[in-house]
């Protein structure tokens, strides 16, 4: 059986609202945050949908809406489904308490540090760039996107917003959380895997050479973890044969002792001045030595004007 649903983003200031779907604990979107919408009723247009979804959810009624694309979805954990995707700048009422989870108006610079559905942030590109009316296909296995050409698109428009050295989620690979780092100085994004380990894959431009990459750094982790132990035995190994060789006595401590001893004798023989040579010159103390500033200061004394007549040698 098919499905048709709604799913709206009604904006304002820069900002998206977004629905945490956190009630409901068979919720296909648990923990997810996406837009307000939901299924087609009997005999429903997309508009009527539309309308009776967003009055539901939220309390408002729209006023200004437009119908942005058809998104495709094929999974192997629901039923393939058709989804009208819409955008509202206009409307009226004031909002309710939803009782699928809790509304939020959040700014659409920071929509990628939210808990979302991988696909949802290729559309939600598309949205930015005002692409006209557009199809897009998404498949999925679980809620892991295996269109490798989309999910490695989604991966890369991530990339894009991260600017610094200090990790920023942006999702989650088959079961690890899923981060990136941006390095200024080699101009290169960086991925991390958390598990109970990190894993790190570094990224190119390519989409679908990206995936290969965290597939082949996931598929390296036996081999790490062998690394590991064996590095682990070897230290374990030589913590053993230190902690054996502060226990043995040093073998030459009795040599050792009686050398210091002979080094104080010496010490104290050189530094005896009774029984060596007394100095016999007279060392004139600091504090007696003529001071050259002084001597600088003095008054220069003037110089005799009267001229002493030569004396000639007489010449026999």
């Amino acid at each position: 059986m098919v499905k048709l649903s709604t799913l709206c983003y009604i904006e304002q200031d820069g900002k998206y609202l977004m629905l945490h779907r956190t009630v409901k604990e068979n919720d296909i979107n648990k923990d997810k945050w996406i837009g307000v919408g939901g299924h087609f009723e009997k005999d429903e247009t997309p508009e009527e949908c539309l309308l009776r979804e967003v009055k539901e959810e939220t309390g408002l009624t729209l006023t200004s809406w437009r119908f942005r694309g058809l998104v495709t979805f094929l999974s192997d954990a629901w039923e393939t489904e058709y989804m009208c995707l819409y955008t509202a700048d206009g409307f009226e009422g004031d909002m309710i308490t939803c009782d699928e989870g809790t509304l939020e108006w959040v700014k659409k610079s920071e929509l990628e540090r939210l808990n979302l559905w991988e696909g949802d942030k290729i559309f939600f590109k598309l949205l930015k760039e005002e692409h006209p009316f557009f199809s897009l296909k998404l498949k999925y296995r679980g809620d892991v996107l295996t269109d490798k050409e989309n999910a490695g698109a989604a991966l890369l428009d991530a990339c894009k917003e991260v600017k610094t050295s200090d990790p920023v989620q942006i999702g989650s690979y088959r079961g690890y959380a899923m981060s990136v780092e941006f390095s200024a100085w080699k101009q290169e994004y960086t991925l991390l895997l958390k598990g109970q380990m990190t894993h790190r894959a570094t990224l190119g431009t390519d989409p679908r050479g990206n995936l290969t990459r965290i597939d082949n750094a996931l598929a390296q982790m036996p081999q790490r973890l062998e690394a590991a132990k064996a590095q682990l035995d070897n230290l374990c190994q030589q913590q053993a044969a230190a902690k054996e060789e502060v226990g043995k006595p040093f073998l030459y401590e009795e040599e050792l002792r009686s050398k210091n001893a002979r080094l104080v004798e010496l010490d104290t023989l050189l530094n005896i001045d009774g029984k060596g040579q007394a100095h016999t010159e007279s060392v004139v103390a600091k504090s007696t030595r003529p001071s050259v500033l002084d001597t600088l200061k003095r008054p220069v004394q003037p110089r005799s004007t009267d001229k002493k007549p030569k004396q000639h040698e007489e010449v026999r």
